[in-house]
């Protein structure tokens, strides 16, 4: 009987053990959070096509787990606020679709989204559309003190 006790207690033991081991803590998985490196844009009224190499400069847009964002130009912040994501009505589908809109006042189109591409539409017609690749994870903690405040 005290084998029997004693095996039940380890097996509890073990079970306990394995249990707290697979625990994880719960990660932000959100594909929108990241550094997004501007590939290429286009559209406006002549339908214009430019890549990041025909621009001239480097754009990069950082969106926050906290609900920050930063567009930079050459690696200089050139504007920063907040952004949210909602659903909404659009010119290109009957029913709402993904919108991310700027404490600036700019709404874009969530058109692609996923952990390596972000496609981002202007919601009127000839209206640019961007493209963009992540380039790298975020950690917030770890940003330069400039980029966090």
């Amino acid at each position: 009987m005290k084998n029997k006790l004693n095996s039940c207690f380890y097996l509890l033991a073990f079970v306990l053990c394995i249990s707290i081991l697979s625990c994880k803590t719960t990660k932000n998985t959100s594909p929108e959070i990241g550094f997004w490196q501007l590939e290429s844009k286009s559209g406006g009224i002549t339908g214009r096509n430019q890549t990041a190499e025909s621009i001239g400069f480097t754009q990069k847009m950082i969106l926050v787990k906290n609900g920050t964002y930063l567009f930079l130009q050459n690696d200089t912040i050139i504007e920063k606020g907040l952004y949210t994501l909602l659903m909404g009505k659009t010119i290109f589908k009957t029913e709402a679709q993904q919108l991310i809109k700027f404490s600036s006042g700019k709404s874009l189109v969530i058109m692609k989204l996923d952990l390596e591409r972000l496609e981002l539409t202007e919601n009127y017609n000839d209206g640019f559309g961007y493209a963009y690749k992540k380039t790298e994870k975020i950690n917030y903690t770890k940003l330069p003190e400039r980029i966090q405040n």
